[in-house]
């Protein structure tokens, strides 16, 4: 039950990031909308992942109060929807690549938690490859392309998770 100012501002905001790349005007419109919208999972949820997309674009003297507000509407959205998986990953999103064990962990208790979120297992697919963990890897792969079959870059993930595996015939 989102204001229809708000819920606006949050598509404008994934539009720009997906068709546009204005992933600084994005950030400030999620920004604004999470502002209006303290109770909302997804206002939070979409401003913490904005945040995190548009981190190389916000000007360097606001980085740091950026990273503390995306980190503080990660934290909301997960209090506001713990049954949601996606919630899990705007964690790993926002603190340093090397914290891979924690961010496995997290993906793996989001899974637990929500096993038919659409963007968990293919984050642990990644993350597990980046680690060369093949196999582990294209577990993940095949989860998330059946969790959200038609999604082209879930099914090229899955092609590419074959051929590496040594399966090109099923690739």
């Amino acid at each position: 039950h989102l204001d229809p100012e708000v819920t606006s501002e949050l598509m404008d905001s994934m539009n720009l990031t997906i068709e546009t790349g204005d992933s600084l005007r994005a950030y400030q419109l999620a920004r604004h909308a999470a502002g209006l919208a303290p109770n909302s999972a997804m206002a939070q949820l979409t401003f913490a992942i904005q945040t995190a997309f548009s981190m190389a674009s916000i000007p360097r003297e606001e980085r740091p109060e950026a990273l503390v507000l995306g980190r503080r509407a990660s934290d909301r959205a997960r209090a506001l929807a713990p049954e949601f998986g996606d919630v899990y990953l705007t964690w790993c999103r926002l603190h340093s690549p090397v914290r891979m064990i924690e961010c496995d962990a997290r993906g793996r208790q989001a899974l637990k938690i929500d096993s038919s979120s659409a963007f968990v297992p293919g984050y642990l697919s990644n993350l597990l490859y980046q680690a060369g963990r093949i196999d582990d890897s294209l577990q993940f792969a095949r989860q998330s392309l059946a969790n959200d079959p038609y999604k082209p870059a879930k099914l090229a993930r899955m092609i590419r998770m074959l051929e590496v595996s040594g399966k090109t015939d099923e690739a």
